[in-house]
């Protein structure tokens, strides 16, 4: 089905302009995020654990790959409420001098956390457990039959619905040479319940985690020479038997390492794996990865990420809060460090970029945690506080933009088209929204004089337009009123922008009035950066989707073939084109609601599954379905030049792109000849369809449109 549209949620979170006013109104406390601004402390203590508990308490533990470590706990208000070291441990513990690998917290605010001295020769593990108040209540090691063994956990999760532990670990025979990789159950009281043999061979666990029914998910990566890839594996409760799927990422051998970083589930069994992407044979890109899998371990269409200009994009860790949103710590070499969301459908929606953090240089203690409607976040490489027997929190605002929030008065927003014929105006859709930018004291109240600059520039290979003939970079940004460009490429605008002030409310101005943009002709998402211009250079950014309405990708069938895919639309295609041009299907998306909510039939998806199967029927032929629309629609640029005029208009003669196809009501058909398009036109027309020929002068692939030209 069609990704989800829209703004569902926002409320909670990103605070849009009416939200925002009525909680001033009402005097309601703003929704805060929390940034643990020092989990570098001590000469360099990396953060390498979050969790937040029922009550919404913070949790971040700290090691210095020397075993010294801090755990520290915070309130939901960001007060410190306890801090522990290393000097927990007494003397003798099987737990001391080792190195924290991660730690979880449960319900009653109860740590457990996994540590290992992360040698394979000698290598000792052990658990910990902390009450409520910071206290050691016990510690156990990792039991081994004796020399020659040894033992080393990478990661540890906690199972809500029945309090076990499970940890995840290599353990080293050295005189066979045999390294099996195994996950253990601990009882709440660190008791050993059970233990299951992952596999033996060139692989880590390098995530675990547990859903609300108790299943249990790992997250590997595995060696392949230079080449990492990803294996997820989901485990019953408890481990009572063998893995109930075991998915490889990248399903076919690559000349592209995945790594793994992080992983997390939801209610519904759906997983997401992040990390990163990159040739291992240059490190000339590196991107952001996030796959997610469904509940039977099925992978959807990763997300690969950079930054427009970036090289080095890297998703750190993850977590999932109960609507099946994500939060990524995204580190970016042009952008520096953001907190991330991506909605269900793994499209990124926003992120926030938190006042004093720095990227981290390690790949290391960049972790997230979501509890309740409040969201931590805890990063590496900042500077040490004056003491180091306590991790400091700093409140930064409200809303899910600190200081800067930016909403959209609609989102999503239909793409802008004139379409011409004959060189006369014949249809037009003028698509604009205001573009509300907010400015707030620490307390959330509007901050007047304010100067803030607004800019738009579109996401590549957002929409469907991958353009694979380079040509990605020319995508135009549309306009705001009163705007002027900022970049451009070979003439095109592709960023915008605007300066406006902020008026009594803090709300941002332009000549008085909120600032306006006009989407350009394509679908796709445009990122929006406010940067203010005094001296904090406080950031947000906020994405809006520019597509036109119900529109589903055409489900495979046995009764039709789907074809037309390219390079720079990528799908189904008999050309022998490279995988990356085959998938995701993204030309065969049609509307797929009733046109007349009066007339269930009149649903053009629909109708053209039946046309396809009554033709299939009368011929034994299949219709072979050539390019339908984009998966957010608008212009459908054939070439991927994305052909423009200054006036934004589309001319069907010229313009180098389907002349149609911008609605989700069209369809060519390669089934050509006289003969077949008599039969096609008896299944499509009325009166079995509405589904009208339309003749662009071509001799194959005709071309047909829902209730006759589009307009």
């Amino acid at each position: 089905m069609r990704r989800l549209r829209g703004s569902v949620g926002l409320c909670v979170l990103a605070l849009p302009w009416v939200c925002a006013r009525a909680a001033r109104a009402q005097s309601a406390p703003p929704n805060l995020v929390y940034v643990a601004t020092a989990p570098v402390i001590a000469g360099g203590m990396m953060a390498v654990g979050m969790a937040v508990d029922g009550p919404g308490d913070a949790y971040v533990a700290g090691d210095d790959n020397g075993g010294n470590f801090q755990v520290a706990k915070f309130k939901p208000n960001g007060a410190p409420a306890w801090s522990v070291d290393s000097s927990v441990l007494p003397a003798g513990s099987p737990a001391a001098g080792l190195d924290i690998v991660g730690a979880v917290v449960d319900a009653a605010g109860e740590v457990y956390v996994a540590a290992s001295n992360g040698d394979s020769s000698s290598g000792s593990a052990a658990l910990f457990k902390l009450d409520a108040g910071g206290a050691l209540v016990r510690a156990k090691a990792v039991p081994l039959s004796g020399p020659p063994y040894s033992a080393v956990l990478f990661a540890v999760a906690l199972d809500s619905s029945s309090g076990d532990v499970y940890a995840a670990g290599k353990f080293y025979d050295l005189a066979t040479q045999d390294y099996p990789m195994l996950l253990l159950d601990y009882d709440s009281d660190l008791n050993l319940v059970r233990s299951q043999l992952i596999r033996v061979g060139a692989a880590v666990p390098a995530a675990v985690a547990v859903d609300t029914a108790g299943a249990v998910y790992v997250g590997e990566m595995q060696f392949s020479g230079p080449t990492l890839s990803i294996l997820a594996a989901k485990y019953p409760p408890h481990l009572t038997g063998p893995a109930l799927y075991e998915t490889q990422f990248p399903a076919a051998a690559s000349p592209l390492s995945n790594r793994l970083r992080g992983l997390a589930v939801d209610g519904s069994g759906q997983a997401w794996l992040v990390g990163e992407q990159y040739n291992p044979s240059n490190y000339s890109l590196i991107s952001g990865l996030s796959v997610q899998l469904d509940a039977l371990g099925v992978p959807r269409t990763p997300l690969v990420y950079n930054d427009a200009g970036s090289a080095y994009d890297d998703f750190l860790s993850i977590a999932e809060d109960p609507s099946g949103n994500a939060y990524v710590a995204h580190e970016s070499a042009t952008s520096g460090y953001h907190l991330m969301q991506l909605d269900p459908s793994g499209k990124p929606r926003w992120r926030v970029t938190p006042p004093g953090m720095t990227p981290a240089t390690t790949g290391q203690g960049n972790l997230v945690a979501v509890g309740g409607r409040r969201y931590f976040l805890a990063g590496a490489e900042m500077p040490p506080p004056s003491y180091w027997t306590q991790l400091a929190a700093a409140e930064y605002g409200p809303g899910s933009s600190g200081p800067i929030s930016i909403s959209f008065e609609h989102n999503p927003l239909q793409p802008f088209y004139v379409f011409k014929s004959g060189g006369a105006a014949v249809g037009t859709t003028v698509s604009t929204t205001a573009v509300i930018v907010h400015v707030t004291d620490a307390q959330g109240q509007g901050l007047a004089g304010q100067s803030v600059s607004l800019s738009a520039q579109p996401m590549l290979a957002s929409g469907g337009h991958s353009h694979g003939n380079s040509l990605n970079a020319n995508a135009p940004a549309g306009s705001f009123a009163g705007g002027a460009c900022i970049q451009s490429i070979s003439g095109t605008c592709v960023q915008t922008g605007v300066t406006c002030t902020t008026d009594a409310n803090g709300d941002c101005m332009v000549n008085l009035s909120t600032p306006v943009y006009q989407a350009s002709q394509f679908g796709g998402d445009v990122l929006f950066t406010a940067t203010s211009l005094d001296a904090s250079n406080a950031t947000s950014t906020a994405t809006l989707t520019v597509a036109m309405p119900n529109l589903d990708l055409l489900p495979d069938a046995t009764y039709y073939d789907k074809t037309g895919g390219t390079c720079d639309h990528p799908g189904p295609n008999a050309r022998g084109l490279p995988a990356a041009c085959t998938a995701p299907d993204d030309n065969h998306y049609v509307y797929s609601s009733p046109v007349d909510p009066n007339d269930p039939n009149s649903n053009p998806s629909l109708q053209l599954q039946r046309a396809a199967q009554a033709f299939l029927d009368a011929t034994g032929s299949k219709m072979r379905l050539n390019d339908m629309s984009l998966p957010d629609g608008g212009g459908f640029d054939i070439k991927g030049a994305w052909f423009l005029t200054t006036s934004q208009t589309v001319d069907c003669k010229s313009s180098g792109g389907h002349c149609w196809h911008r609605l989700g009501k069209s369809v060519d058909i390669e089934n050509a000849g006289p003969t077949n398009l008599i039969k096609l036109k008896k299944f499509l027309q009325p009166p079995n369809g509405n589904w009208i020929f339309v003749n662009e002068g071509k001799s194959v692939f005709p071309h047909f449109q829902w209730g006759g030209e589009e307009r």
